[in-house]
């Protein structure tokens, strides 16, 4: 990631990680573990990278309502209090979209190495 001949001086960049890897959804422990694994290489990597004013950061979004999580819905693998645990509702993808161009932007500029999660809520609701 971000080796001198794929990347600028200052550039930034995300990887997507997810709410899974915080708290880790039962029967999914392979995707949660995955996505944990990102965040750890993404705050390794930033120690690699700062010198040249590269950032890198991780985004965890909670469900978005997406294509994939539709087809989801509707062969019943979700279950329906699920959509309760995200106190905001759930989301679509302009709203991790808005963190994104966010962090790639200068405002971020002295954001490195961590996780923003994005989730309506989820983390905070009732799904313990």
């Amino acid at each position: 990631v971000n080796k001198k001949k794929n990347a600028m001086d200052g550039c930034s960049s995300i990887l997507f990680s997810s709410v899974a890897a915080t708290i880790g959804e039962k029967s999914n422990f392979a995707y949660s573990s995955a996505k944990l694994a990102i965040q750890g290489a993404v705050r390794s990597i930033a120690k690699e990278i700062y010198t040249r004013g590269n950032r890198i950061n991780t985004v965890s979004p909670g469900w978005v309502n997406t294509e994939l999580t539709r087809k989801e819905d509707e062969s019943s693998l979700v279950n329906k209090k699920f959509y309760d645990w995200h106190l905001l509702g759930i989301g679509e993808p302009e709203d991790v979209t808005g963190m994104v161009l966010f962090l790639l932007s200068e405002r971020a500029r002295w954001i490195t190495g961590t996780n923003i999660v994005v989730d309506g809520g989820y983390l905070l609701g009732g799904y313990n």
